[in-house]
């Protein structure tokens, strides 16, 4: 919920008017629950943040695998109590994955991990192409540009009171043929999600639940039904353009 309290004027006594509203952003500010670098007084008298300048962007390391949100029955972002805080409802369709702050040394010169500091969950509420966006939501699935040991820049959503990875969803994505394709033209196509292996090697699977058009603007590619490749999503097109076929 937003909320803010407008700076005084000097000399300028406040109305009725302003009282009311202040009176009104505090209450909201007393309700507010959030996990970030701020809180607020709960007296009805004061807000105030725990720190004098709180962080708005920092970066982080990400520790483990991203899950999605409606499996998510945890109240706290940080995974060492999250035991203890309660159900929260978290936006649909948003993933989260536990992560580390990344600070900066002046005196070295260099960026080190926090590992001695608490671990907290970071959110990315934009980690889905537009016109596949409900139905991964609806099958639960999430391809992550970014994973684990990576580091990325997040930023402090004073809505939310979560840090939100500020990068978009990943726009390659593997695919099956579902249907025929001829040179310069459109098929529909499977998604084909990847899964670590301890091994080294890549390990794909088919998701049959989530279908896209694919388009071959390049003239240059064919394909049977079940033939794999890889597309990209151009924004100003509006569409899935294949980079490469014969993919595993």
């Amino acid at each position: 919920m937003p909320f803010r309290l407008p700076l005084p004027r000097r000399g300028t006594p406040p109305t009725a008017a302003d009282r009311r509203e202040d009176r009104g952003e505090i209450a909201a500010a007393r309700n507010w629950e959030g996990d970030g670098p701020v809180s607020f007084d709960a007296t009805g008298t004061a807000v105030r943040f725990t720190n004098v300048h709180p962080p708005k962007l920092m970066l982080w390391e990400i520790t483990d695998e991203w899950e999605a949100c409606e499996e998510c029955t945890s109240g706290s972002s940080s995974s060492s109590s999250s035991s203890s805080s309660g159900p929260i409802d978290f936006p649909v369709g948003w993933c989260r994955a536990p992560a580390i702050p990344v600070l900066y040394f002046d005196g070295d010169r260099k960026w080190d991990q926090e590992f001695e500091g608490f671990d907290k969950f970071i959110f990315h509420p934009a980690g889905y192409p537009p016109d596949q966006r409900d139905d991964m939501i609806d099958a639960k699935i999430f391809m992550p540009r970014f994973n684990v040991g990576d580091w990325v820049w997040c930023v402090f959503n004073m809505q939310s009171g979560w840090w939100e990875i500020t990068n978009a969803f990943e726009d390659i994505w593997r695919f099956e043929l579902k249907t025929e394709l001829v040179i310069g033209g459109t098929a529909t196509a499977f998604l084909r999600q990847g899964f670590p292996d301890p091994l080294g090697d890549g390990l794909w699977e088919t998701c049959t639940a989530i279908e896209f058009k694919l388009y071959d603007s390049l003239d240059s590619f064919s394909g049977a039904i079940g033939a794999k490749g890889i597309a990209k999503w151009f924004a100003d097109a509006r569409q899935w353009e294949i980079l490469q076929m014969g993919c595993p």
